[in-house]
């Protein structure tokens, strides 16, 4: 990796006196570019963990919210490639899965309203 393209700082692959050295040549008062953080909102995908409690009922886990409720409704009796609801309200679209696609599984979902 090139330490000397536009904010190689941020950058990881730097040896510690090529970081010293753009530090330096940084101008005082210029912030370094972050990443945009994750927005939860209605249509963005995140990672679900579906899995059955020990009482067998249905659980939703998602990690960056560190949210975990039940699954309250289905749309469709075989769980893949429909809607599901969850006990704060959120509304998930699951993706299409084979039926027998067995638990505990981490998905991609999209989060498309709430009641």
């Amino acid at each position: 990796m090139s330490c000397s393209m536009p904010f190689a700082w941020i950058r990881s692959g730097c040896s510690g006196r090529e970081q010293d050295e753009l530090n330096e040549q940084r101008p005082t008062g210029v912030v370094a570019p972050t990443r945009p953080r994750a927005i939860f909102d209605e249509g963005h995908a995140m990672k679900v963990m579906i899995r059955k409690t020990a009482n067998g009922k249905l659980s939703a886990y998602v990690p960056k919210k560190d949210l975990e409720e039940p699954i309250v409704a289905q749309q469709r009796a075989e769980l893949w490639g429909g809607q599901v609801t969850l006990g704060n309200g959120w509304v998930l679209e699951l993706p299409s899965m084979a039926a027998d696609t067995g638990l505990p599984i981490t998905v991609e979902a999209r989060r498309i309203g709430s009641e």
